[in-house]
């Protein structure tokens, strides 16, 4: 009988060894994920929070006139283009005018400050580009920064447009973090 006492008292000691080890292993496992789900969590917040940006932004570019829907008489770099509340390029649904597309693009090279706020761009390190693609693949860059390097936070918001006759796929792009 003193043989057996002895074999559970050797392999109670295996047993402890692996528990620890076991429990060693989970101990880890949690630190780690404890560290890197709620940065995880944050990355997906800010891009769900640039994309409704974006979303917001474009509808407004190409489904809506603007506010006044004669934005384009007002000069942004002067106090009277304060009474521009929005941008729009639409002269109905889904159809950019022209003059207002050029507009915007002179708004931008005068006042890209004021333009990101009337786009509702207006957080802080939030930058963007508005560009138009062609039917036959040109990219016709309307207003905003040149695109940003790729390791940028960002991304791209894009719906059909008719423009001058021709179908064309309106994109705005805004990415957080510096312009380089």
């Amino acid at each position: 009988m003193s043989r057996r006492t002895e074999k559970k008292g050797q392999l109670f000691a295996l047993d402890a060894l692996f528990a620890m080890v076991v429990f060693s292993f989970l101990i880890g496992t949690f630190l780690l994920f404890n560290s890197t789900v709620p940065s995880t969590i944050g990355i997906l917040e800010s891009r769900a929070a640039l994309q409704e940006d974006a979303q917001t932004a474009l509808l407004s570019l190409v489904a809506a006139p603007g506010e006044p829907s004669n934005w384009t008489l007002y000069n942004m770099s002067l106090p009277e283009g304060s009474q521009v509340r929005a941008v729009g390029l639409a002269s109905s649904p889904w159809v950019l005018d022209p003059g207002k597309v050029s507009a915007l693009s002179a708004a931008n090279a005068t006042n890209y400050a004021a333009l990101k706020g009337m786009l509702g761009i207006s957080k802080p390190g939030y930058n963007f580009y508005f560009y138009l693609s062609l039917a036959n693949g040109t990219d016709v860059p309307v207003a905003g920064l040149a695109r940003p390097a790729a390791n940028l936070t960002s991304t791209i918001s894009s719906q059909f447009v008719s423009s001058e006759g021709s179908s064309a796929l309106a994109s705005l792009m805004i990415w957080l973090g510096a312009y380089e």
